[in-house]
């Protein structure tokens, strides 16, 4: 899990995995994070049910975080999620978009959640100490649902080459202001559509 420091110390900054509380589709349904473990079930994006192979657990700690490393949350609806979103700013999720083919040739691009600030109401709040944080890990990596439809990722125990591109931040960055952009002439197209005629 990516971490600053020593998270007994009470010192860490954790930066990936999931939030406690975070709900993740698996074949029995929705389940908080926190509620799963190792040889259960989840649903995948592209490998359908695979079993968890292990759980860690970890607690942010009490010392001040600086606010680059600050939790990102998601509201409702933004990537398709169901309800608020709480990601750690190091989490990759998976964006597809035509934009991003533009872009880097690849339709399906795993961002950090700390790229997608200021997009679609997404934005950063003040880590809370004593945060319950639960990494989960496959055989081989996987993208889970969270949420409903947000899709984020999870490390595997043996390294295998991405279906999709991974965005270092710059390039992430990039990439959501030009879905800001997209996103901004769409609702003016809207606004300056001619009204109908109308025939009489």
């Amino acid at each position: 899990m990516g971490h600053l420091g020593d998270v007994r110390s009470g010192g860490a900054v954790l930066a990936e995995g999931l939030i406690a509380g975070t709900q993740i589709a698996t074949m029995g349904g929705w389940r908080s994070v926190e509620s799963l473990a190792a040889g259960d079930a989840v649903q995948t994006f592209a490998a359908g049910a695979q079993r968890i192979r292990a759980v860690s657990r970890a607690m942010t700690g009490r010392a001040a975080i600086p606010q680059v490393l600050w939790p990102v949350v998601v509201p409702a609806g933004a990537l398709d999620n169901r309800e608020e979103l709480v990601l750690l700013p190091d989490q990759r999720v998976l964006l597809v978009t035509d934009v991003a083919e533009d872009q880097f040739g690849e339709r399906f691009v795993l961002v950090p959640a700390a790229a997608l600030d200021g997009w679609r109401g997404i934005r950063r709040r003040r880590s809370r100490a004593d945060t319950a944080v639960v990494r989960i890990s496959f055989e081989t990596p996987q993208i889970l649902y969270a949420s409903r439809a947000t899709l984020v990722s999870c490390p595997g125990e043996t390294p295998v080459t991405p279906d999709c591109a991974m965005l270092p931040l710059p390039e992430a960055e990039h990439l959501v202001a030009c879905l800001m952009a997209e996103d901004l002439g769409v609702a003016l197209w809207g606004q300056a559509k001619p009204a109908p005629r109308r025939w009489f």
